[in-house]
C-alpha cells in the first residue's frame, strides 16, 4: 500500500507545469526572432556550435528535478509491515441524507455539516465495527460497502453533499429498500440501517417500506437533523449562496423536519431514534443499542509500518540537476572548419 505523508505539497506540481508553459512561449519566440533574420538552415550552417536539441534536453532534465523535489515534500510511502488481527463487531449501513433540504441553516452551521460532523464522531466510536455508507435523496445508492476500512468511508463522508444526489427530493423508502436489497445479496448476520436525515420524505412509503424490511430482519436506527418550526433552503453555486429556493409563485420553500416519522420509522423496525445533538449523551444511547446487537467475525489487514521514499526522488532530482550541468550548451566543434557555400 502507497500512500502520501504530506499529500497537500502537491499542490506545488503546477509550478513544472508553468515553468514548461514558459518555456514553449520562449522557444517559439525564439524561433520566429531567427526566421526574421533568415533561413534557419543557413543559420545552423554559420553557427555550427549551436546545439539545436541540447538545450531540450537540459530543460527536461530541469524540469525532472524540480518535480522530484517537489514529490519528495510529499514523502511517498510504502507499507512495509502488515498485521492480520481477528476482530469482532456488528455490521452497520449508515445512510446520510443528501437532499437540498439539508442545506437549511436551522441547524449550525447547516444540517447537513451538523449531520456529517455527526457521523464522523460516530465513526470514532465504532472502530471495531464493519461500516457502510449509503447517500439518498430522491434515490438511494451505495457509496462504499460494508468493511472495516473507516478510512475509506470517513472520505466519502466528508465530500458528500446535494451535488452527489442522482435525483433530488427525498425519499426514506428508497433507502430503506436499498439496505435491504443489500444485506439479501451479501447475506449478512444482523441487518442495521442507520439513516441520518431530516426526515422530509416527498415520496411517501417510508413507513410501509420499514415494515417489510423489518419482517426480513432489517432494524433501522433514525439520528434526526432540523428543527419542525423549518427554515429555507439555501441555493449554493460555486461554494457561495446565490439566494433561496422558490416555489412555482415566486416564494422561498420552507423545509421543515419530520422528526416524528423518523421515530415511527425506528418503532416499526424495533429500533431507536436519537436527535443529532452536540453532547454525547444521545450517542451513547445509541451506541448501547447497537451492543445489543448480533456480532461479526471478521479478518482485518492492518499496515503497522510505513517506508519513507522521499530518498528516492531526492536522488532522482540530484542525479537529473548533475546530468543537465553536464550536457554543454554548444557542440564541441571549431568554428574554423566552417564551410562557407
Amino acid at each position: 500500500m502507497i500512500r502520501l505523508e504530506h499529500p497537500e505539497y502537491l499542490i506545488l506540481l503546477i509550478l513544472p507545469l508553468g515553468v514548461a508553459g514558459l518555456y514553449g512561449w520562449f522557444m517559439g519566440a525564439r524561433r520566429r526572432a531567427l526566421r526574421r533574420m533568415g533561413d534557419i538552415r543557413l543559420i545552423d550552417r554559420l553557427a555550427p556550435a549551436r546545439s539545436r536539441y541540447r538545450h531540450i534536453w537540459r530543460f527536461l532534465l530541469a524540469v525532472t528535478a524540480l518535480t522530484a523535489l517537489i514529490l519528495s515534500l510529499a514523502n511517498p510511502q510504502i507499507g512495509a509491515g502488515t498485521e492480520t488481527t481477528r476482530r469482532e463487531g456488528i455490521d452497520l449501513l449508515l445512510a446520510l441524507d443528501i437532499s437540498r433540504s439539508m442545506q437549511a441553516e436551522d441547524e449550525r452551521p447547516s444540517r447537513m455539516l451538523r449531520a456529517r460532523q455527526w457521523a464522523l464522531r460516530l465513526l470514532d466510536k465504532m472502530e471495531n465495527d464493519r461500516i457502510g455508507l449509503m447517500l439518498f435523496a430522491g434515490s438511494a445508492y451505495v457509496q462504499a460497502p460494508i468493511t472495516p476500512d473507516h478510512a475509506t468511508v470517513r472520505a466519502f463522508l466528508a465530500q458528500a453533499g446535494p451535488d452527489l444526489a442522482e435525483n433530488q427530493g427525498s425519499s426514506l423508502a428508497s433507502v430503506i429498500r436499498a439496505a435491504d436489497k443489500m444485506y439479501e445479496r451479501t447475506g449478512s448476520g444482523q441487518r442495521a440501517l442507520l439513516i441520518v436525515s431530516d426526515g422530509e420524505d416527498h415520496a411517501g412509503q417510508a413507513l410501509e417500506a420499514a415494515r417489510e424490511a423489518a419482517q426480513r430482519g432489517l432494524i433501522v436506527y433514525t439520528v434526526s437533523v432540523g428543527s419542525s418550526a423549518g427554515a429555507m433552503i439555501p441555493l449554493v453555486k460555486d461554494g457561495r449562496q446565490v439566494g433561496f429556493k422558490t416555489d412555482a409563485g415566486g416564494q422561498n420553500v420552507i423545509t421543515q423536519a419530520n422528526e416524528n416519522l423518523l421515530r415511527e420509522i425506528a418503532a416499526a423496525t424495533g429500533g431507536m431514534s436519537v436527535r443529532a445533538t452536540a453532547g454525547a449523551g444521545e450517542m451513547n444511547d445509541l451506541l448501547r443499542a447497537f451492543s445489543r446487537l448480533e456480532k461479526q467475525s471478521f479478518q482485518s489487514r492492518n499496515y503497522d509500518e510505513y517506508q519513507d521514499l522521499f530518498q528516492v526522488f531526492v536522488a532522482l532530482a540530484l542525479i537529473c540537476l548533475v546530468a543537465e550541468y553536464l550536457i554543454p550548451e554548444k557542440n564541441n566543434q571549431d568554428e574554423s572548419h566552417v564551410e562557407l557555400v
